[in-house]
């Protein structure tokens, strides 16, 4: 078993809690508990503001300060919440991130570098699950944007959303616990 899980999710929270759900549901047994967005965050409309990142991260960044947050800590974050996992652990220990949808940039707005740049210089072991047609970043990652050793690119058939079949979940979370079992310590 491995250590506990943080869930963040991306902007569209709530619309993106089947990503939370279908990895809770395939991978909470290999954990030692399993944290959701809704956990960490209660948010409403007025609360949960969409797109405000230092809002979220100051938040995130309190929230694991009162958990006594362990150093097999792991995160996992859609979209925003992949970003948010990422700059936490540029300044924080933690034993692993997992990304889905990260996003590199933003479609409408193009190059910002404060998405990517401290993805340079990670040195926790990542792995990033990135749909070939994902806008925000698809299989041009490579090309585009430069990543440390210590991430990895898992490429998939899927969009920015994550709205894939049954049978492409489990593939996913076989994936992410062989990633786990390589990289993290065991007990």
């Amino acid at each position: 078993m491995f250590g506990p899980v943080y869930f963040l999710s991306g902007d569209a929270y709530p619309n993106d809690i089947h990503v939370d759900r279908e990895l809770e549901r395939r991978l909470s047994p290999s954990f030692a508990c399993w944290t959701s967005q809704k956990d960490i965050h209660h948010p409403t409309p007025e609360t949960f503001q969409n797109g405000d990142f230092p809002q979220r991260a100051t938040h995130f960044e309190a929230y694991l300060a009162t958990q006594g947050t362990r150093r097999d800590t792991v995160l996992i974050g859609r979209s925003s919440g992949a970003r948010l996992a990422t700059w936490y652990a540029s300044r924080h220990a933690v034993a692993a991130v997992i990304c889905l949808a990260y996003p590199f940039r933003s479609p409408s707005i193009g190059p910002e570098p404060e998405r990517y740049l401290h993805l340079s210089d990670l040195r926790v072991p990542t792995l990033i699950c990135q749909g070939f047609k994902d806008i925000y970043g698809g299989s041009n990652i490579f090309a585009d944007y430069i990543l440390s050793k210590s991430i990895r690119v898992h490429l998939l058939q899927a969009e920015h959303e994550f709205n894939i079949d049954s049978d492409a979940w489990d593939t996913l979370a076989r994936v992410i616990l062989e990633f786990c079992q390589e990289v993290l310590p065991r007990p």
